[in-house]
């Protein structure tokens, strides 16, 4: 083995997608959705069998800090990285990233986003030390692509290239192409062509090389993360953290994965559910024989194809078709599920109307 493993976990998001069961100091990572365990307890189950505790580090937000202690007593409390100003995943992973290869110099780096579902955990560890080997051998971002169930347009898709190995069964190609979200017309498209992945988000890479593609593909994170990364060898930590809100506010694919030209993609199969989506909650809740997916107290008469969730009190529905009922809390969303995507920018206008205390 090349260097030191290592595991970065993303737990900063505000998840509000997921509204109004995500809420800000409660966010979907540290909700239950599936199970016992959270999502961000069953990330980290999840590579426990890889990565012992004192290389397994999480990055969040300074006002999550007890919430992610109290699910994680076991993370070291160094191994807790607090964003100094709210950012993109490009800032947290680039700031995190270059932290941890201070103290591990020539390490590999898994990041893993804590909003999925996987079921299929022992195949999804052979593949994602499959993509660590390949990251710490050989000078590429990897990615895992997984191959698309249905033409769905919540998620970013890849566009396959060329072989680049086939070690192990386990193939790896070149990214030819990052797609956003696409209109069902072309999710339809890549469906039928083959060539096309959803993106999962995860990526593993060598730090050494991950700091070398930001240097050359993404100058905007590369120039302030080195400002950075001087004043915190100088102990100058105030200065460090006004400097990062000098990063940029952007995704990591954004910033570099989709600019980069040494970026690779393990085509993968582990039964992957992005759950930071309601219209994902849909296709793996179990459903009625009218297409209706209910969890809680729902009682429905004549409803089909409906997501409808009632995490406390009852829910009762006479006549919906393809609609979201989800009463959360204090709240209650109620929209076409396909119309789903707009819960981000409905819990904007929340905070913009003065509702901070609903968000």
């Amino acid at each position: 083995m090349a260097g030191t493993y290592c595991a970065l976990v993303l737990a900063g998001g505000l998840g509000t997608r997921l509204w109004p069961r995500s809420r800000r100091f409660k966010s979907k990572q540290f909700l239950r959705i599936e199970g016992e365990r959270t999502l961000l307890q069953q990330t980290i189950d999840r590579i426990r069998p890889i990565f012992p505790w004192e290389h397994i580090w999480v990055v969040s937000k300074p006002f999550q800090k007890d919430e992610v202690t109290r699910q994680v007593p076991e993370l070291p409390e160094g191994n807790l990285l607090l964003e100094p100003v709210p950012k993109g995943t490009a800032a947290a992973v680039s700031w995190a990233t270059a932290l941890i290869q201070g103290l591990h110099p020539g390490c590999t780096l898994a990041v893993l986003p804590s909003d999925h579902l996987i079921r299929e955990e022992s195949r999804f560890r052979i593949l994602l030390l499959m993509g660590m080997e390949t990251a710490s051998s050989l000078p590429f971002l990897v990615t895992f692509g997984l191959r698309p169930q249905r033409p769905e347009t919540s998620y970013g898709y890849i566009e396959v290239g060329g072989l680049v190995s086939d070690a192990r069964f386990c193939p790896c190609y070149e990214v030819k192409s990052f797609h956003e979200k696409p209109d069902k017309g072309t999710a339809t498209e890549y469906l039928k062509s083959g060539r096309f992945l959803w993106n999962s988000g995860i990526f593993t890479f060598s730090a050494d090389v991950f700091m070398d593609s930001l240097a050359r593909y993404s100058t905007e994170v590369w120039r302030p993360l080195e400002h950075i990364l001087h004043a915190v060898r100088e102990g100058d930590i105030p200065e460090a953290h006004r400097l990062y809100a000098r990063l940029p506010n952007l995704p990591i694919d954004e910033a570099l994965f989709e600019r980069a030209e040494n970026v690779v993609v393990f085509p993968s199969d582990f039964n992957w559910h992005d759950v930071g989506l309601w219209s994902s909650i849909y296709e793996f809740l179990p459903k009625d024989r009218h297409g209706n997916a209910v969890e809680g107290k729902v009682i429905t008469s004549d409803c089909g194809k409906c997501l409808l969730v009632a995490e406390e009190g009852l829910i009762a529905g006479i006549g919906l078709e393809d609609m979201a009922v989800v009463l959360a809390n204090d709240a209650v969303l109620v929209c076409p599920k396909s119309r789903l995507g707009e819960v981000q920018e409905l819990v904007k206008r929340l905070r913009i109307l003065g509702y901070e205390e609903f968000s």
